[in-house]
């Protein structure tokens, strides 16, 4: 992903075809469908959540799924 967000536009993914082939490669492939990916959010990714978790428990949630 940090790839795709390059400021170089030469070290970007010059393609789609080339993103593909990337995350294709990657050790999470064929694991993740969109159900997990919005649990996942919900339990990990959700800086508001987070900020409200620390709020109502004191402490910083752990993330059990990553």
């Amino acid at each position: 992903m940090l790839r795709c967000l390059e400021k170089d536009p030469e070290l970007r993914f010059q393609d789609a075809r080339s993103l593909q082939q990337a995350l294709e490669g990657c050790q999470a492939y064929g694991q993740w469908n969109r159900q997990l990916a919005e649990e996942w959010w919900l339990v990990c990714g959700c800086p508001r959540k987070k900020m409200l978790d620390l709020e109502v428990f004191g402490e910083d949630p752990v993330c059990a799924m990553a």
